[in-house]
């Protein structure tokens, strides 16, 4: 897909790594002075409530998605470390005083990230080492308080 926006052009495609599609490529062309670049925009779940194994995925794709020239990188909202789905699909899960949804929301935060932990920083070593922006909506553990925030790294 192309569409023209004034003196901008946008096109649109699929990336596709091991015959999967990954993620969707943008690139941007402004005018004749400004070099493109590829913006992907990552469409793979994480590993579920664990930050570990989520920070590993992490790394691989950032690797995968710049060796096809991605410059940006840009993981949705709430990657780090999983959409609290459970409040959205169980009745009552929200209630904080169900044993079930406390539990569910210590594992959330025990595996939320602050920022310039060694998470985020493997992700902005991760970001440098492919020369590329990184940004991924995660948790943000502030004392006892988790925010939806999104991490621009790199």
């Amino acid at each position: 897909m192309q569409r023209s926006l004034g003196h901008d052009s946008v096109v649109c495609s699929r990336v596709y790594i091991g015959g999967v599609p990954t993620a969707t490529r943008i690139r941007t062309v402004t005018d004749s002075q400004s070099a493109p670049y590829t913006v992907a925009l990552v469409q793979e779940p994480p590993v579920f409530l664990n930050l570990a194994a989520t920070v590993s995925r992490v790394e691989a794709l950032i690797a995968e998605v710049a060796s096809q020239g991605a410059r940006v990188i840009v993981f949705p909202e709430t990657w780090l470390p999983g959409y609290p789905v459970w409040i959205d699909a169980a009745p009552g899960a929200a209630l904080w005083d169900a044993a079930g949804a406390k539990a569910l929301y210590r594992l959330l935060v025990h595996n939320s990230v602050e920022v310039g932990d060694a998470w985020l920083c493997r992700i902005a070593s991760a970001a440098d080492s492919h020369e590329v922006v990184v940004v991924i909506g995660a948790h943000e553990r502030v004392g006892a308080t988790l925010y939806n925030t999104m991490v621009p790294v790199g």
